[in-house]
């Protein structure tokens, strides 16, 4: 791992989501611990782009859509939304 790793975590029907962001290797997305998507490091991350993506299917078959933003630079923040609101981060 690099020198500045940021995570969060959440939980949504219950599928544990986690997200963590590596100075060097970029962001990775887990579901129920499995590597869902990842993203490549970003220099100056606006918090406006979400990256990494992912679903989860509930049992109705509704697909949510899971989405990870990061902003900042030496001390990144970043946020987990599902199906476009904030669930964890960013002061969540």
């Amino acid at each position: 791992m690099g020198f500045i790793v940021t995570e969060v975590q959440a939980e949504f029907l219950g599928k544990k989501i986690a997200a963590v962001y590596d100075e060097f290797r970029g962001s990775k997305l887990y579901i129920d611990g499995e590597v869902v998507d990842t993203a490549e490091k970003t220099a100056f991350p606006s918090g406006s782009i979400a990256l990494p993506r992912g679903h989860i299917v509930g049992e109705d078959n509704k697909a949510h859509v899971v989405e990870v933003y990061r902003k900042g630079f030496l001390y990144s923040q970043m946020k987990i939304c599902i199906d476009g609101k904030r669930v964890a981060g960013y002061g969540a």
